[in-house]
């Protein structure tokens, strides 16, 4: 990339908001088709008169019919942590692609002091080899950061200046806590040892809903994701690729 042409970087950072664009696209038809699939449950549960026998849509009715209350609120609870896992995966995956594109660009911004292990330049093809291994390997360690931290990261590396308000600050912490509770620790009871060094179990947490996630939590979340992917985007292209507006922004918004 650093001999390329700056519209070739344009092109090229396009389609890393081309990826997440298309990821919200499926994310959001994800969520249309569980709400829908949802009030047609509801629908058929407030219908208590309904006739299942002689209806053209028996088959269909009868389906729904077999799902108890308890297995749709199951179905519900995983679908919203499902959906915030994906969501905030999406933000994750733009974060690293910017990360490495950057680093990419402009290599040196890495560390002058950053060692390349001697099997690695005896098995690269070329110094860029080395430069994308190296690249890749860095952005690999910013990504084990929050997303604060790494939007503090493109800001010093890169001079992006991404300002975040308070409230967008607070949900970047918020929701990827609640990701990673959801992801990790689905676990109800805790452990310990007690005075006595006997062992012990206590309730910790909800037995039906161990991490509390709504569908206004999803919808919230979505929307600090995307506030974010719209200003380092809009960083990316007027402080690193010099355009003052591209058609992939627009999308984006």
């Amino acid at each position: 990339m650093t001999q390329g042409k700056e519209d070739d970087h344009v092109t090229i950072y396009s389609k890393i908001l081309l990826s997440f664009g298309t990821g919200m696209l499926r994310f959001w038809g994800a969520e249309a088709a569980t709400s829908r699939l949802s009030l047609a449950w509801m629908s058929f549960n407030f219908e208590k008169e309904m006739s299942i026998s002689d209806n053209p849509f028996r088959e269909c009715l009868e389906q729904l019919a077999k799902i108890p209350k308890e297995s749709f609120d199951s179905y519900t609870y995983i679908e919203d942590i499902s959906h915030l896992v994906y969501a905030t995966t999406l933000l994750d995956s733009f974060l690293y692609d910017t990360t490495l594109f950057l680093l990419l660009k402009f290599p040196r911004t890495m560390s002058v002091n950053r060692q390349v292990s001697f099997d690695t330049v005896l098995s690269a093809q070329s110094v860029f080899a080395v430069i994308n291994e190296t690249a890749s390997k860095k952005a690999r360690e910013v990504a084990f950061s929050t997303f604060i931290e790494r939007l503090d990261y493109l800001n010093e590396k890169f001079g992006l200046e991404i300002k975040l308000d308070k409230d967008t600050k607070k949900a970047l912490i918020h929701y990827p806590s609640i990701r990673n509770t959801a992801v990790h620790d689905q676990g109800v009871f805790a452990l310990s040892l007690n005075d006595k060094g006997e062992l012990t179990s206590s309730q910790k947490t909800c037995i039906k809903h161990p991490t509390r996630v709504s569908a206004e939590d999803v919808s919230s979340a979505v929307k600090c994701y995307g506030a974010v992917v719209k200003l380092v985007a809009e960083a990316i292209f007027f402080k690193v690729l010099k355009v003052e507006e591209h058609q992939s922004l627009s999308l984006l918004r």
